[in-house]
């Protein structure tokens, strides 16, 4: 079977109907003026990753004249037909000039015609008992990795095969030790940023422990059996998940809002969110280069993503005060690696902006369609569970206009 689509800016729109549809082959109509070949190859990978032997061809057309656009399709469609008897056309968007000439070669050519009801994600033949020639999947579930590379890049860790980046595990143990430090962490937000920055200056790489007198924060972490003290200047960490975390200040935030995301069920017990990562590390073309190559890596890093219904989440944790450029950042990788689609969120813990300075920031935010939630320090897990599920009452469109 082949499926022949019209390209387009939404890279989502470009797969689904191969991921839903068993098919040997996808074919692309685009204009001539465009160079499709880097999202070609993105497609390509996505398929293999997927165990999807589908090969991937190019209409180019120029949409100078109607018997330009006609001729050239119709002499693409007699070869097709000459190595496969099951062509189908995807009608999603397309061009006034497009859709009209592959009406008039229906006419002549009697090929299928489908689309993608956006409303339920579903199939439609023009016929729908054409359906029943298909083997159809309609339960398409992208990961955060996947939906990167569709949108051109990848993950650092996977693009250069490094070991070196430290990946969490989280057991349950480690898990009941974020909701631990959470709780420590709201009985003390205001010193808690301090004294664990206090404390990372007390660490000493080659014996991975502290080396220094307690503060408050430290004695609590004992108390709770995260932190154990060896002696009286002398403190080792429960485990190498525990170094790490208490290294970085910002952990505790993107921890728990990832794990709370984790846990969430829907009413049948199942996953809510399809895919949670946390610290997503993005290259920008998904080509790891050397430090000597004369093209260098552009690199940024999302707090948490999620997807869910193959709409991505990207999430900024931020504790204390920020800037705007935080909300540029956001918004440029969002942008670029969810499009259209995308939703776009920033936490922030101790928000300190006040008066006039608190509402140009957050009507910027606004402006760029970034939910901001401030004080989230507050949030019990029930309550952060409750507003990541919150994040999808509102209805979005799969399938944007071509």
């Amino acid at each position: 079977m082949t499926i022949i689509e019209i390209f387009d800016n939404e890279m989502f729109n470009n797969i689904i109907s191969s991921l839903m549809i068993k098919n040997d082959r996808v074919v692309y109509i685009t204009d001539e003026s465009k160079d499709i070949s880097k999202h070609i190859a993105d497609f390509q990978h996505l398929f293999e990753m997927r165990s999807e032997n589908i090969e991937i061809n190019v209409i180019k057309v120029r949409y100078d004249s109607f018997q330009s656009v006609y001729e050239t399709l119709e002499n693409a469609l007699l070869k097709l037909m000459d190595i496969d008897d099951e062509i189908i056309f995807n009608v999603n968007g397309g061009k006034d000039i497009l859709l009209i000439c592959i009406g008039m070669l229906k006419m002549k050519y009697q090929f299928k015609l489908f689309y993608i009801d956006k409303d339920c994600n579903k199939i439609c033949f023009e016929n729908q008992k054409d359906i029943n020639n298909c083997v159809i999947c309609d339960d398409v579930k992208l990961s955060v990795r996947e939906n990167i590379i569709l949108n051109g890049g990848d993950i650092v860790d996977y693009i250069n095969e490094s070991n070196e980046m430290f990946h969490w595990n989280f057991t349950k143990g480690f898990v009941d030790d974020i909701n631990t430090m959470w709780l420590i962490y709201q009985r003390n937000i205001e010193i808690w940023n301090r004294e664990i920055g206090f404390m990372q200056q007390f660490y000493d790489k080659e014996t991975s422990k502290l080396y220094g007198k307690a503060n408050s924060i430290m004695d609590t972490l004992v108390d709770y059996k995260i932190l154990k003290k060896e002696d009286d200047k002398v403190y080792s960490f429960k485990n190498r998940q525990i170094r790490e975390f208490l290294m970085k200040v910002g952990n505790l935030l993107e921890l728990f809002v990832c794990t709370s995301a984790s846990v969430i069920r829907d009413d049948n017990g199942i996953k809510f969110f399809d895919d949670v990562r946390v610290g997503v590390n993005i290259d920008w073309d998904g080509i790891y280069h050397d430090v000597k190559d004369e093209i260098k890596d552009t690199k940024n890093e999302i707090d948490v993503m999620l997807m869910k219904n193959n709409i991505p989440v990207f999430i900024s944790c931020k504790s204390g005060d920020l800037n705007t450029e935080e909300l540029y950042k956001l918004n440029t990788v969002a942008e670029r690696f969810g499009g259209s689609r995308a939703k776009k969120v920033l936490l922030i813990s101790d928000f300190s902006k006040k008066g006039a300075s608190r509402s140009y920031f957050l009507q910027r935010a606004i402006d760029m369609d970034i939910y901001v939630e401030t004080d989230v320090h507050n949030y019990s897990k029930e309550t952060m569970m409750d507003f990541l599920v919150d994040i999808f009452n509102k209805k979005v469109d799969f399938y944007e206009e071509k």
